[in-house]
């Protein structure tokens, strides 16, 4: 585990320091923190949307005041979170540059820790967050043992849903930021048999009603040619038409109806959001506000070219 772990530290400072910058020295994002349709940032944003919107949906049922982001990254969720909750939020990831990211773009508290042992007293936190994590731990299980024990409410996870095949050959091939782990519906089931109320729901549909504006959010040439979809192409000929047409209002609406898409009986599905309750009562029999697709698309933050040397951030930009 220590060598595994040292290789995805290596890897995760890499990727948010020297490996995360462009030429012109802007902070390449890995998730869309500049806003709808602002970069530098990773591509894929309808999938990184849809599940940051199933996370803020499940946290508006339940009671909190505070949340950890374990594995919080640049801190993206952790601050959408307090800006729509008006929580107290901490990130926490295993990459020290991450944390440092987490601090110039939020002003976020942010440490180095190692999932498999937290720093954190037990019952620390309110929720605690691990979205998009739990494939890379070496041990998920005793990570989550971990996120439970730091938990006083509930423990909020995202995981990818992909086939056995898959991860399998991720295995073999020693990516070291892999998926090495297989997750479904029921892969949270022990801590069920342990007593620990758990809800799981299927996330990110298989659907043409969120691929078709995924597709043509970003537009992005390569995506739109190998597209299935006779719409996607002839739209991917003209960008500027179809990013008039695929805007926040139509984007946010479409996408907006994953959650009814994927809980249909046998629809396929790429991910899966659990919660873990250690406190029942915590879940609300109202949601304490109305999570709106629209809400996602419009939170942004300035743009920044971080100081690698350690020096403050310069910002810049609306």
């Amino acid at each position: 585990m220590a060598e595994h772990l040292a290789e995805l530290e290596a890897w995760l400072d890499e990727r948010f320091s020297t490996g995360g910058v462009t030429e012109d020295g802007i902070y390449f994002a890995h998730q869309p923190v500049y806003g709808f349709r602002v970069g530098p940032s990773e591509a894929n944003w309808y999938e990184r949307y849809l599940i940051t919107y199933s996370i803020m949906r499940c946290l508006a049922g339940i009671e909190f005041s505070s949340l950890l982001d374990a594995g919080g990254a640049e801190g993206y969720k952790a601050a959408l979170a307090r800006a729509l909750f008006g929580c107290a939020v901490t990130s926490g990831d295993l990459s020290h540059q991450a944390c440092l990211r987490a601090r110039e773009l939020y002003g976020i508290d942010s440490q180095r820790v190692d999932l498999h042992a937290l720093p954190h007293d037990d019952e620390s936190w309110d929720v605690v967050l691990a979205s998009e994590t739990l494939e890379h731990v070496f041990d998920h299980r005793r990570v989550i043992d971990e996120l439970l024990r730091v938990a006083r409410s509930a423990v909020v996870i995202t995981v990818p849903h992909e086939s056995p095949e898959h991860v399998a050959m991720t295995v073999k091939a020693n990516e070291i930021h892999g998926h090495i782990h297989y997750f479904d519906t029921e892969s949270f089931d022990a801590w069920r048999e342990r007593g620990i109320e758990v809800v799981c729901e299927k996330i990110l549909a298989t659907s043409n009603w969120t691929a078709l504006p995924g597709q043509l959010m970003e537009c992005v040439p390569e995506v739109v040619a190998s597209s299935g979809s006779r719409i996607v192409r002839t739209l991917g000929r003209h960008p500027g038409l179809a990013r008039a047409l695929f805007g926040k209002r139509l984007t946010g609406s479409l996408l907006e109806r994953d959650p009814r898409l994927a809980a249909r009986p046998g629809a396929p599905y790429r991910g899966v959001l659990a919660v873990l309750y250690k406190d029942p009562s915590a879940r609300r029999t109202k949601p304490s506000r109305r999570v709106r697709m629209r809400d996602i698309l419009d939170f942004r933050t300035p743009r920044i070219r971080p100081n690698l040397d350690g020096l403050p951030p310069r910002r810049f930009g609306p």
